[in-house]
């Protein structure tokens, strides 16, 4: 009998409580316990697991995944605007990849009704201020958070940055000019 045949992981997704095996069959290993009737049950969600040779089963748990926290890094996408208030997708936490998560991004100081210092489409690096009633509150009020990459609202073409005393983001195809809240990291995405 080869290792292959001793150990059988299952594609199996099991969760707490789930009955697995009855004890006649297998011992009960990691992750799982035995029931009063005499039914080997997981303790957690995970990946069951059946080593053949000595006729344990145990359960793998699954890997968790980390919530974003106050204080994290994320990069997102503005997906709509709620007057100077932006809904953003967070795309990554702290450089990791992640999908899920939307937050509300806020201006780096007061603004008028009609200014706008983001648009929907605009790439932004922020920091998580912080989680009430299970929202992302996204600040971009230090220089390197902002504004890393944004599109033209009129032709969609990929904005510029325009040097001068103002924030602004020039369109190269069109000429369409913007203020906005530009990261020290415009066209580079972190």
């Amino acid at each position: 009998m080869g290792l292959e045949e001793e150990m059988k992981e299952t594609s199996e997704s099991v969760y707490p409580g789930k009955q697995i095996a009855v004890i006649e069959e297998f011992l009960p290993g990691s992750g799982t316990y035995v029931s009063d009737n005499g039914f080997v049950r997981s303790v957690e969600t995970g990946v069951l697991t059946k080593n053949l040779k000595s006729r344990k089963v145990s359960v793998a748990p699954r890997k968790r995944v980390d919530l974003p926290r106050i204080g994290d890094e994320v990069m997102g996408v503005v997906i709509s605007l709620s007057g100077v208030f932006g809904n953003v997708t967070i795309e990554s936490v702290n450089g990791v990849p992640y999908k899920g998560a939307k937050g509300v991004l806020y201006p780096t100081r007061r603004v008028r009704k009609n200014e706008r210092q983001f648009d929907p489409g605009d790439f932004i690096v922020g920091v998580i201020e912080s989680d009430i009633n299970r929202t992302y509150h996204v600040s971009i009020r230090d220089g390197r958070h902002g504004v890393i990459l944004g599109a033209c609202q009129q032709c969609g073409a990929k904005l510029g940055r325009k040097r001068g005393p103002r924030p602004v983001l020039r369109c190269g195809r069109c000429g369409e000019e913007r203020m906005a809240e530009i990261s020290g990291l415009y066209g580079r995405l972190p």
